[in-house]
């Protein structure tokens, strides 16, 4: 999750940003962390997206945009599957660090 981008960095300049909301009693706190973790997940989202892409193509499944209209169920259970793996991954690793 590090590689991609310096989370302190992001989470300070969110803080920052956000800092007028302190005025209507929000804790910025939990709501940078919040935006942090969706942002660290968008590289991670769009590298199961093209593995998915991949496999299925491996499989002879032509990746068409009508594909995904006509059989969204071939594309949404594979991507919620990793989605919620993933997710499960990051709720321990959360648990871990007392969030």
């Amino acid at each position: 999750m590090g590689s991609y981008f310096d989370s302190t960095k992001i989470r300070s300049a969110f803080r920052y940003l956000l800092y007028p909301l302190k005025f209507f009693k929000i804790d910025i706190d939990n709501l940078t962390l919040i935006v942090a973790i969706s942002l660290a997940f968008i590289p991670i989202l769009s590298d199961e997206v093209n593995m998915i892409k991949l496999s299925l193509k491996s499989k002879g499944f032509e990746f068409k945009f009508s594909n995904l209209i006509t059989k969204p169920h071939i594309y949404l259970i594979t991507f919620l599957n990793s989605l919620f793996d993933r997710l499960d991954e990051l709720e321990k690793s959360l648990m871990t660090k007392a969030y």
